[in-house]
């Protein structure tokens, strides 16, 4: 008898979740292996979600770490373009793999600090890819290691190009882009400096580098765009006003909106136009 196919068949899938609670994450993969049957019925009935849910209402360490990483608002998102697809289901297998066999060391591990001597002023840093970088005021680009000790607390790199003082780093996939008076993509591979890309203004105060685009943002509150698919093909598309008077003081950019400061104003982070705080960001999409 399949008795997964039996408590299905008779709605008593709590006793399933109930049982799959004792198990740990490894042996509820492999329970998707036995056969075409469970397999089916465990996706169906969204098993991952039904853990998630349930740990989160019964451990109060899963709770604190989702409420850190912002996955307790999943529950409360709409799902529909998920679903369609069970991409939804796949987000909280991901979770669970990820996190649930070293909950404990996560959560109660001791927090280690130590000194780093940077032998300059820091304007700003990034931690990307097990390296914490640094924008210097000596116009240099220092990079220590997250994962090993290294010596006297010394970087282990030290990055050198620009011109004037690095006042912003951003990092996406084995890349490092760094903005001064110019903006520069490194290989976090090979630590070689791979394109120098100029645009109209003094200073770059913030540079985003996102999975399809390359934004900065200048003191004089302009937005330069280049569309990029790795540092092979990088392409200008345009700059633009932000109908912002002197330099701000506090810019973020983001897949959608561009948020800057005096007065909170967004922007819309492909088109760079003044946006409706009301409006759906998925309308600016549309309008590319």
């Amino acid at each position: 008898m399949d008795i997964i196919k039996e408590l299905y068949d008779r709605n008593l899938y709590f006793i399933i979740e109930e049982i799959f609670t004792f198990l740990d994450v490894k042996t509820i993969k492999n329970c998707f292996l036995v056969s075409y049957n469970w397999n089916e019925n465990l996706r169906k009935y969204k098993i991952w979600k039904r853990f998630f849910c349930k740990k989160l209402k019964n451990n109060l360490k899963f709770e604190l770490l989702s409420e850190l990483n912002g996955w307790n608002k999943l529950l409360n998102e709409q799902e529909n373009d998920y679903e369609t697809e069970g991409q939804g289901e796949k987000l909280y297998e991901d979770i669970c793999t990820k996190i649930w066999d070293s909950l404990d060391e996560l959560v109660s591990a001791p927090i280690i600090s130590k000194k780093l001597y940077t032998g300059s002023n820091i304007l700003c840093m990034v931690a990307h890819y097990n390296y914490l970088f640094s924008g210097m005021t000596d116009s240099t680009i220092r990079v220590w290691t997250l994962c090993q000790p290294t010596k006297h607390n010394k970087p282990i790199k030290i990055l050198e190009g620009h011109r004037k003082e690095v006042r912003s780093l951003a990092g996406h996939g084995p890349y490092l882009a760094s903005a001064s008076s110019d903006i520069r993509i490194w290989s976090l591979e090979t630590w070689a400096m791979l394109r120098v890309l100029k645009y109209p203004g003094e200073i770059c105060l913030q540079v985003s580098l996102l999975s399809d685009r390359i934004l900065c943002v200048s003191e004089e509150f302009r937005l330069s765009l280049w569309h990029w698919f790795g540092h092979k093909s990088i392409q200008f598309m345009y700059n633009t006003s932000l109908a912002q008077q002197g330099t701000p003081d506090f810019i973020r950019i983001g897949e959608v909106f561009i948020v800057a400061a005096y007065i909170l104003q967004h922007y819309s982070a492909h088109l760079g136009n003044h946006c409706n705080l009301g409006k759906d960001p998925k309308e600016y999409d549309n309008e590319r």
